[in-house]
């Protein structure tokens, strides 16, 4: 299946959200896609997003914990500032995570992902998008969790409005490309499905 995956959600708001799902809905016309699977973390601002892309998506969204944002103890600099190299095993002072404990817990949202005959739209926080953005192009998970260096990387920051989009090409490589919402105007709260139902059949 086809993987996309939205990232910015600390900063996430309505208007972001509303964002998303008329992308969605754009997309799911012009591919000839009749669904879209939703993945989605079970923080509140990713919970709200979700509902509105799965009413464009004609489906439900599934929540996972294992979505939610790395615990990185009692380190208080987001993933945009942290310029710290870390092992894959080891773990953020005052009891956080290791990037291993994250792929661990990641397990069962990949599963889903491999799995889906659907288009999936992953919405998600910055370390748990890295890790499958990492997975999927056979990067290096530790590499990838610092200051973004990549356009992808880029993309997946706080403070970045993207959506990264992952197709499987032969051989099962996979194709990165990103799509920058920052300049798309947002529908009124309450009007996603109709503004994505517009997009889908205009």
């Amino acid at each position: 299946s086809d993987v996309h995956r939205v990232q910015s959600l600390d900063n996430l708001d309505c208007q972001f959200g509303s964002k998303i799902a008329l992308w969605c809905g754009t997309y799911l016309a012009a591919s000839k896609k009749g669904r879209l699977r939703v993945l989605a973390s079970t923080q509140p601002n990713a919970i709200e997003a979700a509902v509105a892309v799965a009413a464009v998506g004609g489906g439900r969204a599934t929540h996972q914990s294992g979505l939610n944002p790395l615990d990185r103890g009692s380190k208080r600099v987001s993933a945009d500032d942290d310029d710290r190299s870390m092992a894959f095993g080891e773990r953020f002072e005052g009891g956080g995570e290791s990037y291993a404990d994250l792929v661990r817990r990641l397990e069962p949202c990949l599963l889903d992902i491999e799995a889906s005959m659907d288009p999936v739209l992953v919405i998600a926080h910055v370390g748990p998008c890295r890790a499958l953005r990492a997975y999927f192009l056979g990067l290096d998970v530790a590499k990838t969790m610092g200051a973004p260096e990549s356009d992808g990387a880029r993309a997946l920051a706080n403070r970045a409005e993207c959506i990264v989009e992952l197709k499987p090409k032969i051989a099962g490589s996979w194709l990165e490309k990103i799509h920058d919402l920052s300049a798309q105007q947002a529908t009124p709260k309450g009007d996603d499905a109709g503004a994505a139902k517009r997009a889908r059949t205009e």
